[in-house]
């Protein structure tokens, strides 16, 4: 079983049987997609008690128009023919963020069928209505209707609207074989025929009835207000392009639905009413608070009403829609909803009275369940067992222990470790205390701790620091031990050095002659006449004698571009692996010295590498 909560209501043409329409989910599933519901009731039913509803036909929401921007009750109006056709027209937002909202109508034929694409399998048919042009209406449900008209060769689905100027009617009616709402007239009021504000209207008895009100002098210049009760024929061939003749009903006993908020009239059991209800300011409005106005047989009456009185809370209402056969087999009554909930409008031995009734509720699951599953169980407390609490301390201190014990070795670990890097801090500051001059003076050549040392070809000495080269900086630092080249070796370098440089300074005078001077010169590989040992010693001593100079980076080579036509020169063979060859033949046939020490190899890198830069630096000047 579910609950609706219907949005539009509407009887048979003979007032015997409720049709309302509702937008719900089935709750059954986990889906949250909703439904067009048409549901009805019982007919004939002996007392609002007896209603009993049942659905008629559902089918899904996002398949017709209007959905799912259909909310607002007041927007809905609807209606059955004869044969169970249900229509019902309704106004939807364009979106989440419009104010403004557009027309559309649907329906429900129990004798039509569906394209199987749909994959409807109950009895009949949903179809759309289209709305054509700008037609539309706004306000409460007073301020439009629907109804059928019989013309005298079909019956015509008429609906009906009030403009917002409140001083025209607008008419459409639906064209069976299209589908469309088409706009067909707009009859405007005569002030003072038939009010200057028109405030509700209804379409029944193959008529058009509306209610107006207006301000009319009185003798000695005073005003008064004036009540006007219409009724427009519509059982014509055509319905009228212009307004058309009318008849009015005296509404003078009726004076109280000047101050109603939503005055509302119907036609029920050949007889025309107009309800006004009041608004209670107070206790003392009880049991005069609103009053309605009746016109039996209003085709052949004279115009005169029976006003009746009663207490009864009748206004603001999404919907008002009596029940009752013209011959008055059943009993009258009417259902109607305010602010979300349904009520009944009844007479029990000549009072009148409202009181809310039970919810609409059919068998299936659509709408809201009226026995929603419980919410799950809070989980119950755990009582532990003697055993498991003694189990749960015996782990606690084991635990515990365990910790303890870990944490004392950590921490013997850490006085271990602040021990090791103490000492080493030490260490490193008695390695980093300055010896003497010896930073700001290389040693030079023939020391006694300066083993000479050349790197080969191509190749010089950078000094390699534990933070990182330092390219601006002259201080030279202590390298790691390495084992020095034999003495005879390194002055056999020392002369092949000078040698190819004076050949460098040949090939620069031939090829260069008239190039600016270079910023840097690449000693060559070119290996000339074998040097003697005297002649090496001489030249070591000429480049010992000279002053030295320290320089922030060594000297990057560049590549050698051989000139066209080599200088001549005697003695001076071709750069070959045998020339290179017999130099380390002769050096390796001497006997190897002893090892320097390490102070030797670090003097005798730092005097090679200001040596040869010397020495370049003289050549090429």
């Amino acid at each position: 079983m579910g609950w609706l909560d219907l949005i539009c209501l509407t009887t048979d043409p003979a007032s015997t049987t409720f049709y309302g329409l509702a937008y719900a989910a089935d709750y059954s599933t986990n889906s949250d997609s909703k439904y067009v519901v048409l549901i009805r009731t019982n007919t004939n039913p002996t007392s609002p008690e007896d209603l009993t509803w049942s659905i008629v036909s559902l089918f899904e929401a996002w398949k017709l128009a209007g959905y799912p921007y259909t909310t607002n009750g007041s927007d809905y109006t609807c209606t059955s023919n004869a044969l169970g056709v249900f229509t019902m027209f309704g106004r939807a937002a364009q979106s989440d963020a419009s104010d403004s909202k557009k027309a559309y109508g649907i329906r429900y034929d129990p004798t039509g069928s569906m394209d199987k694409s749909f994959n409807f399998k109950r009895p009949g048919a949903w179809m759309n209505i289209t709305v054509e042009g700008e037609y539309n209406w706004s306000g409460s449900f007073n301020r439009h209707s629907l109804g059928y008209v019989n013309n005298g060769a079909a019956n015509v689905l008429v609906h009906a609207s009030i403009s917002s100027t409140n001083n025209t009617v607008s008419l459409a009616t639906v064209n069976d074989s299209t589908m469309t709402l088409s706009p067909t007239a707009l009859w405007s009021m005569n002030a003072t025929i038939h009010g200057q504000s028109l405030r509700a209207l209804t379409i029944g008895n193959d008529h058009l009835y509306t209610y107006g009100d207006g301000i009319v002098p009185i003798v000695g210049g005073a005003f008064t207000q004036k009540l006007y009760l219409t009724g427009f024929p519509l059982n014509t061939t055509t319905i009228s392009l212009t307004t058309p003749i009318s008849k009015s009903y005296d509404a003078k006993p009726a004076f109280e639905c000047d101050t109603s908020p939503t005055p509302l009239i119907y036609f029920l059991r050949n007889s025309l009413t107009l309800l006004c209800g009041q608004i209670r300011y107070s206790s003392k409005d009880y049991g005069t608070a609103s009053m309605f106005l009746t016109i039996k047989d209003p085709n052949t009456s004279n115009g005169t009403g029976v006003k009746t009185t009663f207490d009864s809370d009748v206004i603001n209402m999404d919907f008002f829609t009596p029940i009752g056969d013209e011959m008055g087999l059943g009993v009258s009554f009417a259902l109607l909803k305010k602010e979300g909930t349904m009520y009944v409008f009844g007479n029990d031995g000549g009072t009148r009275y409202t009181h809310m009734i039970s919810k609409v509720n059919v068998t299936e699951t659509y709408g809201v369940n009226p026995n929603p599953p419980p919410p799950p169980a809070a989980p119950k407390p755990t009582i532990l067992s003697t055993g498991g609490i003694v189990g749960i301390v015996v782990g606690a201190l084991f635990l515990a222990a365990l910790t303890f014990l870990l944490g004392r070795r950590t921490s013997s670990r850490s006085r271990n470790k602040d021990d090791e890097a103490a000492d080493s801090e030490a260490n490193k500051s008695q390695a980093d205390q300055p010896r003497g001059d010896d930073k700001d003076q290389p040693q030079e050549q023939g020391q006694k701790d300066g083993a000479n040392f050349y790197a080969f070809e191509g190749k010089y000495l950078v000094p390699t620091y534990p933070e990182g080269p330092r390219s601006s900086s002259t201080e030279i630092l202590p390298m790691a031990p390495i084992t020095p080249a034999p003495q005879h070796i390194q002055e056999q370098f020392h002369a092949l050095h000078n040698q190819m440089q004076l050949l460098q300074d040949q090939l620069n005078a031939s090829q260069f002659s008239s190039h600016p001077r270079p910023n840097f010169v690449t000693s060559a590989s070119y290996i000339g006449e074998s040097i003697t040992p005297a002649v090496s010693k001489e030249r070591h001593a000429e480049a010992t004698e000279k002053p030295t100079t320290k320089f922030s980076a060594p000297w990057q080579p560049t590549q050698l571009i051989p000139p066209a036509c080599l200088v001549d020169s005697k003695g001076m063979p071709s750069p070959s692996a045998p020339a290179y060859a017999s130099v380390v033949d002769e050096a390796a046939s001497q006997a190897p010295p002893d090892v320097a020490p390490r102070e030797a190899v670090e003097s005798s890198e730092n005097v090679v590498s200001t040596q040869s830069t010397s020495s370049t630096l003289d050549s090429a000047q």
